[in-house]
């Protein structure tokens, strides 16, 4: 995988956050170390976040791992497709779905269904 050159001290990262009976939330972190294989956070230092995915795993909780990302849009468009993939999947009630659709395509079928 390619390494992810372009970070920088003071970049600003995003979270997805989950917690139970609430909306997911977005989270803004900010790079404060960049080490050879890691980064590390100036809100938390003690997660590894992994350079070319940019996620950390924990080796002995795995409900801790998580994945940040560059923008918020990014994290929002996976929720819009999310959403409108599972709306589109309830209107053909037990038919296939291809899941690779992506956001843009997922929106003009939204727009057909919705005519």
């Amino acid at each position: 995988m390619k390494e992810n050159s372009d970070l920088h001290v003071g970049m600003k990262l995003y979270r997805e956050i989950h917690k139970r009976g609430f909306a997911p939330e977005i989270k803004e972190y900010t790079i404060s170390k960049i080490a050879r294989k890691y980064i590390y956070l100036s809100e938390n230092d003690r997660y590894p976040i992994d350079k070319t995915s940019l996620t950390f795993t924990d080796p002995a909780y795995s409900q801790n791992n998580f994945k940040l990302y560059r923008s918020e849009n990014e994290i929002k468009d996976m929720w819009e497709t999310n959403r409108l993939f599972n709306k589109i999947k309830a209107s053909f009630n037990g038919y296939y779905v291809p899941n690779d659709l992506n956001l843009e395509k997922l929106r003009q079928i939204d727009k057909i269904l919705s005519v």
